[in-house]
């Protein structure tokens, strides 16, 4: 009777401290902003933190009755699929919200076949896809204004790569956006460096000030009139050819 008693005792202890360690990874996992959650093979929820509410609209309690396949976006599934057959780690999918509408989830998974069992963290990135698309309509928007101004125009960053070039550019020096973009500017026109682009081009980059000077291109035999201006990623260059203002000039 007493062994069976320090039996039960002992029992007792150690389901409190399960019961105890149990509560206490669930309120860590409550208290991340990504959603934490264990996802077996078949798809359904295990257990879900706080964060599901925040992130789906769901309550933990609801997801712990739901299959993730029936959330996810149809052309999500193959992929998602062979995340799961490859054993991938860190992939991307959208899954429906309460709301019914699309969130883009981030996932960090440690799948346990064993157990037939997938721990899993999904972060929500619709700031940073929304933030994505803003920059490439912000990007596509320049570029217009860029394609549309009559003056030749480049840019580059501080080590002299070519990140723009508008067709004037590229009609007028022989090169396109593809040929150049990403080289260095030196590189792609060695003869400049022995001409004035060089040391204007150093000296407005270095006192951020801008500047304004003609100079003959004896590559392609015209003149240039150069507008150089500082920005804080590089260098921006508007020019256009003056050789028939100069010619007109020197007549008259």
């Amino acid at each position: 009777a007493v062994t069976e008693a320090q039996e039960r005792r002992e029992k007792l202890r150690a389901e409190k401290e399960l019961e105890s360690s149990r509560q206490h990874l669930q309120k860590n996992m409550d208290g991340s902003l990504d959603m934490i959650c264990t996802i077996d093979l078949d798809g359904f929820f295990v257990n879900v933190s706080a964060a599901s509410l925040q992130i789906l609209g769901y309550e933990p309690e609801e997801l712990e009755r739901m299959n993730i396949w029936k959330l996810m976006h149809p052309d999500d599934h193959q992929k998602t699929q062979n995340a799961v057959e490859q054993g991938t780690s860190h992939f991307e999918n959208r899954l429906m919200k309460k709301d019914g509408t699309l969130v883009p989830l981030v996932w960090s998974v440690r799948w346990n076949y064993e157990e037939r069992m997938s721990y899993c963290v999904a972060r929500d990135v619709s700031a940073i896809k929304q933030a994505e698309l803003d920059l490439a309509e912000q990007h596509h928007h320049t570029r217009n204004i860029l394609e549309s101004i009559t003056d030749c125009f480049f840019s580059v960053d501080r080590d002299w790569r070519i990140q723009h070039w508008n067709k004037q550019a590229a009609t007028l020096l022989g090169k396109s956006l593809d040929e150049v973009q990403g080289k260095s500017l030196w590189e792609e026109f060695p003869e400049a460096v022995d001409m004035k682009f060089y040391p204007v081009y150093q000296e407005v980059m270095k006192k951020g000030e801008m500047a304004r000077f003609e100079e003959f291109f004896a590559p392609l035999n015209i003149w240039l009139s150069v507008d150089a201006y500082p920005s804080k990623d590089g260098l921006s260059v508007f020019f256009r050819d003056i050789t028939e203002a100069k010619r007109q000039s020197s007549v008259s």
